[in-house]
This record gives structure tokens, C-alpha cells and sequence, in this order.
């Protein structure tokens, strides 16, 4: 049994196409975390720079708290690093600015689910 699961969603709000906003979901039994932040924009294949701004705690849809994050200068945000992406599995793997390895399978949008 799955106990702690988590999704990464990049997105152009409003139709943007220089802003781009990343938010990573962590699920626990009865509540979620939200990171929400900005990324570089995507021109880069190798990198993907990021920092997250904000940070929230829901319960049953309800925001219980809402930190703001002290944003990080371009010199110490943090990245992927992109190392395998795969377009017949739909999987990117990654490597982290701390060494670890992520590795993400599209699958449709879930950072609703209840």
C-alpha cells in the first residue's frame, strides 16, 4: 500500500509563454502539501532551474496554512537535471541539485484528486 505519493505540475498561467509555474504536490493520508514556484523558461533540454515561493497545507480543499518561501537567487536555485526522457514509456528521469534521482510518467492531471 502507497502511503506518501507525490505529482509535479508545469504550467503557463494565463497563457503566458515566458512565465511558467511549478508546483509539486506530496500526498498524505488526509491532507497535501503544495510548493508552488517559478521555473526558467524551457529552452534549456538539459536544466530546469526552479524556486519555490510558496508553500501550502490543505485539508479536504481547505488552506490551512500559507508560507511564503524566501525566493533563492539564480546562483543557488535549485534544478533538474535531466538525463533520460523517454517518449515511448512517457517518463522524464532527473537528477536533483543534492544528487537524488527523480523520475516522473505523465499521466493525466491528478493534482485535483480528493
Amino acid at each position: 500500500m502507497k502511503i506518501v505519493s507525490a505529482s509535479l505540475l508545469l504550467r503557463r498561467p494565463n497563457n503566458k509563454k515566458k512565465d511558467i509555474q511549478i508546483i509539486k504536490y506530496i500526498y498524505i493520508p488526509f491532507f497535501k502539501l503544495e510548493f508552488i514556484g517559478t521555473t526558467s523558461d524551457l529552452s534549456n533540454k538539459l536544466f530546469l532551474l526552479f524556486s519555490f515561493r510558496e508553500l501550502r497545507i490543505v485539508i479536504n480543499e481547505f488552506k490551512f496554512l500559507l508560507n511564503k518561501l524566501h525566493a533563492a537567487d539564480d546562483g543557488t536555485r535549485a534544478f533538474f537535471y535531466f538525463i533520460e526522457i523517454h517518449s515511448e514509456y512517457k517518463s522524464i528521469a532527473a537528477r536533483g541539485k543534492g544528487g537524488g534521482l527523480a523520475i516522473w510518467k505523465r499521466r493525466s492531471l491528478i493534482h485535483e484528486r480528493k
